[in-house]
């Protein structure tokens, strides 16, 4: 509550409006088998099955309001279901569930190879259980009547993805290649099991594996003995895209329905140098030219349409991870045991590496401030936020001590401190930079007082700075 301070101003106490505890446990189980069951044919397959218990509460604004359970018990308003958890009075916003889902998948491919040719052919199974929770009588009449569907969901869903690879070569140091393949993951499972009991964003057990289609096609060109060049093209076909429906069903309460209906493509040229190890150095560089568009960057991106009546696109346009140019350069130099390396006449010690991982990327897109809707929807993402980049250094030496063997490591993230923009955390969208002390309000003739933009000004609109780990491993 404010209150007055000694010179007349106002102080705002401070709180945190959120309950947070969660706790996942998982077990795997994974077990892989190759073989050389013909001199042409190298088979390889394997199974995996993981279980998750998962206790998850999420109360957004408990500390400053009641449930619609809670308003009816201390404010003798309307008769609402009891919500599940802790401090149930209390939080318009909250998720308390607990699940067990159980995920597997299994593999089965072939490696042909002839003298002039290699194929590589094989299918994956994926397939999820989500529990027992979902499959609740209460469960299943809370959701729909916040949703207004039916609940009939399958207790285990399954998908099947073939994938296919073909390399030949055209000369003694040209290889040309083309892949096929599908591509499934599973969305989060926060996605399944947010609970329908106080509307907002609901979970959806109906909810299918994303997939992804990839093709490539390239070649590779050796320079010399320790020196490659690989230059391909790619298209990704993204659907079944975790997104939010808009619903208000029998209860009246707005509900933000998880759904599969998003879309998106990615389309993009990459060009990578390899240097094999040899004379100690070892390393790669990669150039990526990509263009990504769809219809929904993230699961939420609905929701906040939703929120502020923009309208939803019609049509493709770019998205939040449409990166156009990105540089990765990575080298390592290593001594293995009683290999040594002589600089400017002195022996350096054996065992021991140094590696260097540089990363540049061009800016993200984001959609710059207006207050006129249709000029919003024509420019979304059509602006471009400051380059990243970001250096690492890896050192890692390694001394026999009897039986085992020790290594000492230090890893160094951000080497040269830069600071990077985090688009997502107080980038002032009407600038075009991070918000900082000076800024107008929106585009208006007023600058943001003190205690607003120290608000916006959160620490995460940067990212990390230099920071090192070092550390001590054992093996034997």
């Amino acid at each position: 509550a404010p209150a007055p301070g000694n010179y007349g101003f106002v102080d705002w106490q401070s709180y945190d409006a959120r309950w947070r505890d969660d706790n996942t446990r998982s077990f795997i189980l994974k077990g892989d088998f190759t073989s050389q069951i013909h001199r042409e044919h190298l088979i390889k397959t394997g199974v995996e099955v993981q279980y998750h218990d998962i206790d998850y509460i999420d109360i957004q604004d408990g500390s400053f309001k009641l449930s619609n359970y809670g308003r009816h018990v201390l404010m003798d308003e309307p008769p609402f279901p009891k919500p599940n958890g802790d401090f149930p009075e209390f939080g318009q916003n909250r998720w308390v569930f607990d699940a067990y889902p159980i995920e597997g998948g299994a593999y089965i491919q072939d490696k042909f190879e002839k003298e002039t040719l290699i194929i590589n052919a094989g299918i994956r199974l994926d397939w999820f259980m989500p529990g027992p929770t979902v499959m609740e009588k209460a469960w299943k009449e809370a959701w729909e009547d916040a949703t207004g569907l039916e609940s009939n969901w399958t207790t285990i869903r399954y998908k099947v993805s073939p994938r296919f690879g073909i390399s030949f070569p055209i000369s003694l140091r040209t290889v040309v290649f083309f892949s096929y393949g599908h591509f499934s993951q599973l969305p989060e499972m926060q996605f399944y099991y947010r609970d329908p009991y106080t509307g907002s964003l609901t979970g959806n057990p109906h909810l299918d594996y994303e997939q992804t289609i990839l093709y490539e096609f390239g070649f590779t060109q050796q320079l010399a003995s320790t020196w490659a060049v690989d230059i391909k093209s790619y298209t990704k076909d993204i659907s079944q895209q975790v997104g939010t429906t808009h619903l208000r069903a029998a209860l009246g309460i707005p509900v933000e329905l998880y759904d599969n209906l998003g879309y998106a493509r990615a389309r993009g040229l990459e060009f990578e140098v390899k240097k094999l190890h040899s004379n100690f150095i070892s390393g790669k560089a990669t150039y990526t030219m990509q263009w990504a568009s769809g219809y929904s960057s993230s699961a939420f991106e609905d929701y906040i349409r939703s929120l502020t009546d923009f309208p939803n696109p019609i049509r493709e346009r770019p998205l939040r991870w449409d990166i156009r140019h990105q540089v990765i350069v990575q080298a390592t130099v290593a001594s293995s045991q009683d290999q040594h390396i002589n600089l400017f006449g002195l022996r350096l010690p054996d065992e021991w590496s140094i590696t260097v991982l540089s990363r540049f990327s061009s800016g993200q897109p984001y959609t710059a401030g207006s207050h006129n809707p249709v000029v919003l929807q024509k420019t979304e993402n059509t602006a471009t936020g400051p380059s990243i980049s970001n250096t690492d250094l890896k050192i890692n030496k390694s001394f026999n001590v009897g039986q085992m063997k020790l290594a000492l490591f230090a890893d160094i993230f951000n080497l040269f401190d830069q600071t990077n923009v985090q688009m997502g955390y107080g980038f002032n969208v009407w600038t075009g930079n991070p918000s900082k002390y000076g800024d107008n309000i929106q585009d208006l003739n007023q600058y943001y007082n003190w205690y607003p933009m120290y608000r916006i000004m959160t620490p995460q609109q940067f990212s990390p700075g230099r920071y090192i780990k070092i550390g001590l491993r054992i093996d034997w």
